[in-house]
């Protein structure tokens, strides 16, 4: 009898520890274009799908603290994804070394200055020629599990490029 009480005593404890995980679900896109002196029509700089992109799911503690994988997921041909997580603040990285100290997307550095609410831009400029290759969420900032699943967490990849001396 004492062993089933303890049995039935460390079951419950095991329990205990377990997290409830939650479903977060979402699309990875891409925004490409250039544009070179004539106005683009609206469906050019719509996204489309970015079809088995492989991403790492981190669990971001804020700005000054380094953030974690926790997962990663492939993205199906039609840029959809599913992963399941506990509560928590996360964000993604294209590859695991990427985590670091505030780091919530691909491609951020540890030292990037924050240009239009939480948007990191990798921007190179020539003389005639504009070049912008940057990820956002949909929010521009971490999203958090709660106590519910999660829905519509889009990361687009944007990949522009700009004639500035174009007609």
């Amino acid at each position: 009898m004492k062993i089933l009480v303890i049995i039935i005593a460390f079951l419950s404890l095991v329990n205990l520890k377990a997290q409830e995980l939650f479903t977060v679900t979402g699309k990875t896109q891409i925004v490409s274009y250039h544009q070179g002196g004539v106005e683009l029509p609206p469906f050019m700089m719509e996204p489309k799908a970015l079809p088995n992109t492989m991403l790492y799911v981190v669990q971001y503690y804020g700005p000054n603290e380094k953030s974690v994988v926790v997962a990663s997921f492939k993205s199906d041909i039609n840029g959809n994804y599913e992963v399941k997580l506990p509560a928590g603040t996360y964000g993604f990285v294209q590859n695991k070394y990427e985590a670091g100290i505030g780091i919530y997307l691909p491609g951020m550095k540890e030292t990037t200055e924050v240009k239009n609410d939480s948007l990191f831009v990798d921007e190179i400029r020539f003389e005639e020629i504009g070049y912008e290759d940057y990820r956002s969420l949909d929010h521009y900032e971490p999203f958090e599990v709660l106590n519910k699943d999660v829905e519509q967490i889009n990361i687009t990849h944007y990949q522009i490029s700009i004639c500035y001396t174009c007609p």
